[in-house]
C-alpha cells in the first residue's frame, strides 16, 4: 500500500500503531532528519521485509520515487 503525507498525518492523529524505517543515503539524513517519529535508519540494500512482521511499515525515501519502486517489486 501507498499511502501520501496526508495519510500518514491521519495515521498519527488516530495514534495507530506502525513502524517509520528511512532509507535514505545518510548523507540526506544527516541533511534532514526525521526527528519526530521514532525511525530505524537502514540501507535499501539491507532492507528486509521478512524482519519486519507486525505493525505496517512506512518507508521514507527522498522523493518517494525509491519506495514506490520497493513496494511494486
Amino acid at each position: 500500500m501507498i499511502i501520501n503525507p496526508q495519510e500518514l498525518q491521519k495515521w498519527l492523529d488516530e495514534g495507530k500503531s506502525f513502524r517509520v524505517v528511512d532509507i535514505r543515503p545518510g548523507e540526506q539524513r544527516e541533511l534532514d532528519p526525521i526527528v519526530t517519529l521514532d525511525a530505524t535508519n537502514i540501507t535499501e540494500e539491507d532492507l528486509d521485509f521478512n524482519t519486519m512482521e507486525g505493525d505496517p511499515v512506512v518507508l521514507v525515501c527522498q522523493y518517494g520515487l525509491n519506495t514506490e519502486r520497493i513496494i511494486r517489486e
